[in-house]
């Protein structure tokens, strides 16, 4: 399992050596790019990808990313009584 999996350094490197991989990943374009990447190596059959994110409780959040730098994108969940 690969959480906020990004481009998918991780998951490619796994899915390489011959590992199935489950990548989670809340950011459409970074999926997109690690698809991209997964094809390029030929490794697309062992990697499932999974368009969430992830946290420890079911509630609302808002992604906020930074308008510079793909990898800084942060999960703000809604706060419950």
């Amino acid at each position: 399992m690969d959480i906020g999996a990004n481009i998918g350094y991780y998951t490619l490197l796994a899915a390489k050596l011959g590992q199935q991989v489950v990548a989670v990943e809340p950011v459409l374009d970074s999926i997109e790019r690690l698809r991209h990447a997964a094809h390029l190596d030929d490794v697309t059959h062992r990697i499932t990808v999974v368009y969430n994110a992830v946290a420890e409780v079911r509630t609302r959040a808002t992604l906020r990313q930074s308008g510079h730098n793909q990898g800084d994108s942060r999960i703000e969940l809604q706060v419950c009584c």
